[in-house]
């Protein structure tokens, strides 16, 4: 590993290891943004491996922010967490059907949620005492299929392939 690498992944680590909660979310929203970006040059490219790889970490990084979600019983989180999966569901079917179109809008919806988290890093810019507060939903973009409204249940295809979050 070059001294460059090294350098910038101490970086990274200090930044991890100072963030508030809030912080840390816009990171992993920003992580998968980039991997879904790489999905779609990868889609465009023609290149199968380099496709897989990023569309499986961004998927990793979306399963982690699904995960970090307290209280998944709770309406506002259960609406959350829907989106969260119908972005992962959009990357996946980009990657499948070599659908550009598809993982564009998991970006779009990724890039709303950057917005809020942003908003939010601004507005308590340390940590907060208790739970992370939980933004309200994105609004879908124009011209995108709407976010699920309830979250599948357990051993249930997401979609229409046999695709399932147990997996």
């Amino acid at each position: 590993m070059s001294t460059q690498s090294q350098m910038h992944n101490a970086y990274l680590e200090s930044q991890v290891n100072s963030a508030t909660p809030q912080k840390l979310r816009l990171m992993l929203i920003e992580g998968a943004i980039r991997f879904a970006r790489l999905t779609v040059k990868a889609l465009e490219e023609e290149n199968d491996a380099d496709c897989c790889e990023a569309s499986s970490r961004c998927r990793s990084i979306v399963s982690e922010l699904i995960g970090s979600i307290h209280n998944p019983q709770e309406d506002l989180h259960q609406r959350i967490i829907a989106i969260y999966v119908f972005i992962f569901q959009r990357v996946t079917e980009g990657q499948l059907a070599k659908d550009v179109g598809a993982v564009n809008e998991a970006i779009s919806v990724l890039e709303l949620e950057r917005q809020t988290w942003q908003e939010i890093c601004k507005k308590h810019p340390t940590k907060l005492v208790g739970e992370i507060p939980m933004p309200t939903p994105p609004k879908t973009p124009l011209g995108s299929s709407p976010p699920p409204t309830a979250i599948p249940p357990t051993g249930m295809p997401v979609t229409g392939t046999q695709f399932s979050l147990d997996a």
